[in-house]
């Protein structure tokens, strides 16, 4: 689903609602492609503000929102908590601006205090489909909130890496004068959200202004406003993007709002004509995180022994330590606490030089299990999806596990303790009565890498263990020759044949005694193909 104006902008929405990326060719103005599987980078959150703050997303899998696409609009619809909202985006006729318009009526009979929050991700970086490293594309990003006497906080951001249309720029502003913004993820998503997938800026009264991190995720909080009962509402929030701004963002750049607000007063769109869709949801959009309870000092012992060096305290509390020989683990607390995510590089088949030989996996202590395996060369010749996210937000990428618990999946994400070793990971995750361990090694003699799950206390649980491939090499999974044998056998152009003809991965499920099925999922319009 694609709109598109007479400027070349144009907005590419996914099969469940959500944008998937933002285009003026020759530059993708959003930060990368989403997937179904992923959150979105682009989006509004209504939010109910009392004792407490409460928040539902307007589009996407997040939303309880209907949608449709005309020729030049996306318009979803809903109503959450006794409100009733319409969303739209709209391009301009004039320039390469969008505008997003949400109309709100209170069918309740209480009064409400509400605003409006726009995310949206930011890349301005040439179109392309190979993997983005998000940290690299965003310190090259200046990112700035001025002050507009009419309109409130106005956040620019300017590529000052040049592109081959210039240094690509964006301005979003509000309509409705906005009170506060953050230009950062950071800042909006938070240390916890790879635990909960709950944004910390949304539950924050106010956004938290300037900040020049390593993720490009713009936020822009309206003013608030109380809607009587039975009244209406409308916000608007505008961005407009420039294929070259020469100089830095200045207060300046803000005398073109009132000519911009302008562009959209006469526009109109088609009339929906067709039954409206439904968000779609899967089992990564529609399942929690588990989320682990902490070890005691008996079960801490009991995995890790008593003879703990170098521990890291903080007012007494115990965030981590090393054990044994040459073990470092990582408690619950200390992975919320950092801002990149622990994890750890090992090889199998190793040798004491470069060798093509040598397997390599990735792995990260919120849930990825293996990630960005690879034989030799670890640009091409890579099997499993790389995972670049410090947030989570892309919680399809590599190998993750799901558990059944009550009649209910949960995502195994930030766990109790997470234990790195030379060539070995290991996961413990604690949940009311259940305790699991989750362990990776690879093997120092051969191309082999293990992972293995394991139920320390509680009921058996069901199990659901996908796999994301690397889209470069068109993997095909096809069945072996024995019970629980498979081989992943790359597509006849790929670049992994060009050096290596007869590549192939075998993937072998040992406990052959217990109950399994082996299925791939259908591909979406995101490119993704997830193997369960």
């Amino acid at each position: 689903m694609k709109i598109e104006n007479s400027s070349g902008l144009s907005f590419e929405f996914l099969d469940n609602g959500s944008v998937k990326h933002i285009e003026a060719p020759p530059i993708r103005i959003s930060l990368k492609s989403e997937t179904i599987y992923s959150k979105a980078g682009a989006n509004l959150f209504l939010r109910l503000k009392s004792d407490t703050i409460k928040y539902k997303a307007l589009i996407g899998p997040e939303s309880d929102s209907v949608f449709e696409t005309t020729e030049n609009a996306f318009i979803a619809k809903g109503n959450w908590e006794g409100l009733e909202y319409s969303c739209m985006v709209q391009l301009s006729a004039k320039s390469q601006s969008w505008q997003w318009t949400v109309n709100i009526t209170n069918t309740t009979l209480n009064n409400v205090d509400c605003d409006i929050v726009y995310v949206q991700d930011i890349g301005l970086k040439s179109i392309t489909n190979d993997l983005i490293n998000e940290y690299y594309v965003s310190q090259y990003l200046e990112r700035l909130i001025f002050h507009d006497q009419k309109f409130g906080a106005v956040i620019c951001c300017r590529q000052n890496m040049r592109e081959s249309s210039g240094n690509p720029w964006l301005m979003v502003s509000c309509k409705n004068m906005a009170i506060a913004g953050s230009t950062d993820g950071m800042q909006f998503y938070g240390k916890t959200y790879r635990e909960t997938g709950i944004p910390e800026g949304l539950l924050y009264e106010r956004l938290e202004g300037n900040c020049a991190g390593e993720s490009s995720i713009l936020a822009l909080q309206e003013k608030p406003f109380n809607l009587k009962a039975g009244s209406k509402h409308t916000s608007i929030f505008v961005a407009t993007y420039l294929p070259d701004h020469p100089d830095a963002s200045s207060i300046n750049d803000l005398k073109s709002l009132n000519t911009l607000f302008s562009e959209f007063n006469d526009i109109s769109f088609e009339a929906v004509t067709s039954e409206m869709n439904a968000q779609g949801q899967n089992i990564f959009t529609a399942s929690a995180f588990l989320l682990a309870d902490d070890l005691t000092d008996t079960e801490l012992n009991q995995f890790f022994g008593k003879n703990k060096r170098h521990c890291e305290e903080e007012n007494g509390f115990l965030l981590s330590f090393f054990s044994q020989q040459n073990n470092h683990v990582i408690l619950r607390e200390k992975e919320i606490r950092v801002e990149r995510p622990h994890g750890h590089i090992m090889q199998a088949n190793e040798m004491y030089s470069p060798n093509e030989a040598i397997i390599s996996t990735t792995s990260f202590a919120f849930g990825v299990f293996n990630s960005h395996i690879s034989q030799g060369n670890t640009n091409f010749n890579v099997l499993l999806s790389v995972c670049t996210s410090q947030f989570n937000s892309a919680p399809e990428a590599g190998q993750r596990i799901f558990v059944e618990i009550d009649n209910q999946f949960y995502l195994l994400g930030v766990p109790s303790a997470f234990e790195m070793g030379l060539n070995h990971c290991r996961w413990i995750y604690k949940f009311k009565k259940h305790c699991f361990q989750v362990r990776t090694w690879t093997s120092k003699s051969s191309p082999v890498i293990n992972m293995d799950f394991k139920v320390i206390s509680g009921d058996n649980v069901k199990l659901l263990i996908t796999h994301d491939f690397d889209k470069l090499n068109g993997w095909e999974i096809m069945p072996g020759g024995v019970p629980g044998e498979y081989w992943a056998i790359p597509e006849k152009s790929s670049i992994i044949r060009t050096k290596f003809p007869e590549a192939q991965f075998r993937i072998l499920i040992n406990k052959t005694t217990a109950r399994h099925s082996a299925y791939m999922d259908e591909e979406h319009s995101s490119g993704d193909t997830i193997w369960k």
